[in-house]
């Protein structure tokens, strides 16, 4: 129920999923080395409630500059339960520089 909060503050509550493109038909094990980068290390990786569809790991031009962004869903696990678990969506933006590629990360935390 939080992470379909999370996903819907993101999207501002209008609907994309047609629009959201599986992260593994794009890109193969290089995209998950990008992930690994920059989740925290002791996330995991979870899909929202809604829609069904939805992957942990999608992309939506969000801008319309013509390059996707990596969209990652995580939670992170309470040490000592039952203390709740956050949970949190990360944006990863595409840069290109002149020495090679980067990216640009947004977070949101419950």
């Amino acid at each position: 129920m939080k992470m379909a909060l999370i996903i819907l503050l993101i999207f501002g509550g209008m609907n994309f999923s047609s629009l959201l493109v599986r992260a593994e038909q794009l890109q193969g094990p290089s995209l998950m080395k990008i992930v690994e980068n920059f989740k925290p290390s002791n996330a995991i990786l979870i899909k929202a409630d809604r829609p069904t569809s939805a992957k942990p790991i999608q992309f939506y031009d969000f801008n319309h500059d013509g390059q996707k962004e990596i969209i990652i869903t995580y939670e992170i696990k309470a040490k000592e339960q039952p203390s709740p678990s956050q949970f949190g969506v990360m944006i990863l933006k595409k840069k290109r520089m002149e020495i090679g590629e980067s990216y640009l990360m947004t977070t949101f935390k419950e």
